[in-house]
């Protein structure tokens, strides 16, 4: 499994104020701090933002010379690092390469390295390396520290060069004056023999400026002891050829790229790290890990290999909390470890749609697209009919059930031989822009990738939509075709739903007609009447496992048919977001209230009702970020 010593660097965006390195956490110096006296006052002023040291003679170690030594595994003050653990140091060189992740790449360099070292080293020739630099093409959270680590071993033990066993990280910030390249070349000169990886993300699009190529040939002078690795996301390749060729102006330049971590290199991960611990996951615990991954990749908080081991810590320690016997994980032991459990037996998609309460337009308009997605499967398979999309448009203003049926609705197509795997996958189309130029084709095919035998539900579509009207789109019109492109490689292999309300779509249609073509279908989602939403907040706490107390009932039914006009005709009234927000306060009392009076927890009373409905309306409306249910409960 991995060895997370080296590897413990969070992947943010440069100048995240919590960005960690495996020197621990570093502080924003507002000046070059002179390592010889880093709290003198006189220092020139500069531009340096956060840099990686990991020699305790160089960087902010505070007052203690040895902190920075004792900080995830560093040297002992004297320069000995022989407590620097490789990744995989117990395993061969070559095998140890080999259990990277969508590293291909990596690995021939790896390999190509360790077959010509003994000839280099025997012709005395190593110093030809000397003028070369790495360029490493890697997302976040896809083991960059570990392959600068390896890169570092495979340098050591063939004898490539003199390197200390600790690699050092640094992020080049946005801005670089004279005094701030100064200050990282300084630096850079007084930690001896490394391999020094240099994030260079901010200058993704400036490779070619002045201030950069200053930097690279002060970096290319100190090439006689440092080996250079410049780090840049995962990204389309004529971007990563173009900053390779800037690099190429100094160095010599090997080029790696590393592909996202693919759903098969998760599973892989999990099942070792589960078998590190002694256990192993049926099908239906399997199936629920993907779906926690689908979970976290909607949310935005998806940080590669680090979630996937947090994932699967939590399904350890819920194994171990049930007690049950044996050491394979079940569905049983997984309780709440996702917030839509689609595994459940005793109900089918079809029974909880029908369950859905003021769902009947949106049904049958449902059935009938069915019917149809159903008979053209059937022609296709027996060569009659060629296979179109199952993509849908879900009209409706906020709040009218589109993201709940949407969800259920990639079970059904799993349940009914539709889908493959039948996950659902949540984004915005602010998503699909990239956060850097030229990633906007890269993030949509990733996003997609992800996707693959599963149901990919886009709403928030007007970050897509207002981009268009732009002389050439932009990265709107990027991510717009290439989803359009996806979409029509992958009929009969993944679902994708727009949502939104009718105005939005129709303005990101009519500016991509081959986005259009791939919608053959329309749902439209009505708004809730006033007895709909009393029934929907009722049947919360019926579902929840809660009681309604005393005139309770009747104190929902009373709220809702006396909203005024002007809140449910208000453009951003939310429908059943607004009734959930309510009940989500309302229990927020009930648990408030109970904590005093040590009453019954799961009686709601209508008092606790009639507290919340003095909230906010902008908070009642306001879209919430759904979170697992953690720890003990009311």
């Amino acid at each position: 499994m991995w060895d997370w010593k080296i590897e413990q660097r969070r992947e943010l965006s440069p100048g995240d104020p919590e960005r960690q390195t495996f020197f621990g956490k570093l502080e924003e110096p507002e000046y070059p701090v002179d390592p010889e006296n880093p709290d003198d006052p006189e220092a020139d002023p500069g531009e340096v933002t956060e840099v990686g040291y990991a020699d305790s003679t160089v960087g902010p170690a505070g007052d203690d010379p040895d902190a920075a030594a004792d900080q995830e595994g560093g040297d002992d003050g004297d320069g000995n690092e022989e407590d620097i653990a490789f990744p995989w140091e117990d395993l061969p060189l070559a095998e140890a390469v080999g259990k990277m992740k969508g590293a291909e790449e990596f690995q021939a360099l790896c390999a190509e390295l360790m077959a010509v070292a003994p000839k280099l080293t025997e012709k005395q020739l190593a110093e030809v390396l000397q003028s070369r630099a790495y360029l490493f093409s890697i997302d976040a959270g896809c083991g960059i520290s570990t392959a600068v680590a390896l890169l570092t071993r495979v340098i050591v033990e063939e004898k490539l060069a003199e390197a200390a066993r600790m690699p050092i990280e640094i992020v080049v910030p946005g801005t670089l004056t004279p005094e701030t390249g100064e200050h990282i070349v300084k630096l850079l000169g007084q930690v001896g023999n490394r391999v020094v990886c240099l994030d260079i993300t901010a200058w993704i699009t400036r490779g070619r400026t002045p201030e950069f190529l200053e930097l690279l040939l002060k970096l290319y002078d100190l090439r006689d002891s440092l080996t250079f690795v410049f780090r840049v996301p995962y990204m389309e390749q004529s971007v990563i050829s173009e900053i390779g060729d800037a690099l190429g102006d100094v160095f010599s330049v090997r080029t790696v790229v590393f592909t996202p971590l693919l759903s098969e290199h998760m599973a892989e991960l999990a099942e070792e790290r589960l078998g590190d611990a002694g256990m192993e996951a049926d099908a239906d615990a399997k199936h629920l890990f993907s779906v926690r991954i689908a979970e976290e990749k909607s949310d935005g908080r998806f940080y590669g290999i680090r979630t996937v081991e947090r994932i699967v810590d939590e399904m350890i320690y819920d194994k171990i909390r049930a007690g049950s016997p044996g050491k394979m994980v079940t569905r049983d032991d997984l309780a709440g470890f996702v917030r839509y459990d689609d595994t459940d037996p005793s109900v089918t998609a079809a029974e909880e749609m029908d369950d859905l309460a003021g769902m009947a337009p949106v049904l049958d308009q449902l059935r009938t697209i069915m019917v149809e997605i159903q008979r053209n499967r059937k022609a296709a398979g027996e060569g009659k009919e060629e296979l179109r999309p199952m993509n849908m448009r879900f009209s409706g203003n906020p709040g009218t059930g589109k993201t709940t049926v949407a969800r259920i609705l990639g079970r059904f197509f799993r349940e009914n031989g539709l889908l493959s795997r039948g996950y659902f996958l949540e984004h915005t189309g602010a998503d699909f822009l990239g956060q850097y130029p030229g990633s906007a084709s890269t993030q949509a095919m990733q996003i997609c990738s992800d996707a693959a035998g599963s149901v990919l539900y886009i709403d928030e579509l007007g970050a897509l939509a207002e981009e268009f009207p732009e002389e050439d789109g932009g990265s709107a019109r990027e991510a717009a075709d290439t989803l359009a492109s996806q979409m029509a490689a992958s009929r009969g292999s993944m679902a994708v739903i727009l949502a939104g309300t009718e105005s939005e779509l129709d303005a990101l249609l009519k500016a991509d007609p081959a986005l259009e073509r791939e919608i053959p279908f329309t749902v439209t989602f009505p708004d809730y009447t006033e007895e709909q939403l009393s029934e929907i907040f009722l049947r919360m706490i019926r579902r929840d496992g809660k009681t309604a107390g005393n005139g309770l009932d009747e104190a929902v039914r009373a709220y809702f048919r006396e909203l005024p006009e002007k809140i449910r005709g208000a453009k951003d009234f939310s429908n059943a977001r607004y009734v959930r927000n309510l009940y989500e306060k309302t229990v927020s009392k009930t648990i408030a209230r109970t904590r005093i009076d040590h009453s019954d927890r799961k009686t709601i009373l209508a008092s606790d009702f009639g507290l919340a409905c003095g909230e906010n309306m902008r908070e009642l409306n306001r879209k919430q970020t759904a979170h697992r249910k953690i720890g003990f409960q009311a």
